[in-house]
């Protein structure tokens, strides 16, 4: 199954299953041997970031004059859901991800007044009375987050979390870091900061171009530089050290604001041949053949801008 935002409305659920003979009706759309079909629409209000993690269908919204929350979809009954609230409220929640405990990670913050001091969090024992939630980072007004990675070294060299975040002061350009997490040496305390990197602000993605190395990569959006770029990152000796950056380089340069990527496999596939959950990212047996990238360069509509503004708020 698979789920997505829609507007300010809800969240849409859809599910796959073999596709039966027929013409393709306006609740389904076709797609090889499997029809996608709309199983429910779930009331949730400022739907932002849609992500399964763990298993789990989770949600996160934000608003200019409310906290924001992250939730977890629940089916109650067929095609019947509703949504689960953690207790603690964020500024502004924007992805979810896995957290290495069995827990998830949330990458906080925008650049509104009032929600600019974002941060990475962890929280454990999620939807229960035991709940859990732990800041990572340390406090820096201005600066706010997007995407955080749970990343395993090549070779035992290492395990921590990786980020970007961004801040962009009212005159002024705009920048970021790509930030380097790393746990207490005796599980307590704050986390280590290393900045890698600068120019890394929204979103990237982690994959393995190549196993036999010692390596992994970074393939950012830089959307205040307008450009994708790709670093490699070898981890030191030492496994509290944080990362090099063994190399660097441009991929390509944007005429408006890069923000989304997703390393994808886009390869043919046989009959029958299935591929993972995480195949998308590039985790399938051959990796990555494409990049895609979205861009924040278009003819604005003004008014449906204006309309969308206000169902923000």
């Amino acid at each position: 199954s698979a789920a997505a935002a829609m507007g300010s409305g809800g969240v849409v659920v859809a599910g796959s299953t073999a596709a039966a003979p027929g013409p393709r009706g306006a609740r389904a759309a076709v797609s090889g041997a499997h029809a996608i079909s709309l199983e429910a629409v779930v009331g949730v209000r400022n739907p932002s970031y849609v992500q399964v993690v763990n298993s789990s269908v989770m949600v996160t919204s934000f608003s200019v004059l409310r906290e924001g929350f992250v939730g977890e979809m629940v089916e109650e009954s067929p095609g019947r859901f509703s949504v689960r609230r953690l207790d603690h409220d964020f500024l502004w929640p924007n992805e979810v991800s896995p957290h290495p405990s069995d827990g998830i990670l949330v990458s906080d913050g925008f650049l509104c007044p009032t929600k600019d001091e974002g941060g990475v969090y962890a929280v454990q024992n999620c939807f229960t009375p035991q709940e859990v939630v732990q800041r990572l980072t340390r406090s820096r007004p201005g600066w706010f987050y997007h995407r955080a990675v749970d990343v395993e070294l090549p070779n035992g060299a290492g395990r921590g979390i990786l980020t970007a975040r961004c801040r962009k002061p009212l005159l002024g350009d705009g920048e970021g870091e790509l930030v380097w997490l790393s746990p207490p040496a005796h599980g307590g305390g704050e986390w280590e900061e290393t900045v890698l990197r600068q120019g890394p602000d929204v979103m990237f993605e982690v994959v393995d171009l190549d196993p036999s190395d010692d390596t992994v990569e970074v393939i950012s959006a830089e959307f205040f530089g307008g450009r994708l770029t790709l670093l490699s990152l070898r981890g030191r000796p030492g496994a509290a050290a944080p990362p090099e950056v063994a190399s660097s380089r441009v991929l390509d340069h944007f005429p408006g604001r890069a923000y989304g990527v997703c390393a994808a496999d886009l390869s043919p596939r046989r009959e029958g041949e299935a591929q993972g959950e995480d195949g998308a990212r590039g985790a399938g047996a051959g990796g990555p053949t494409h990049i895609l990238v979205t861009s924040h360069d278009c003819a604005y509509d003004v008014r449906g801008a204006l309309r969308m503004g206000w169902e923000v708020v």
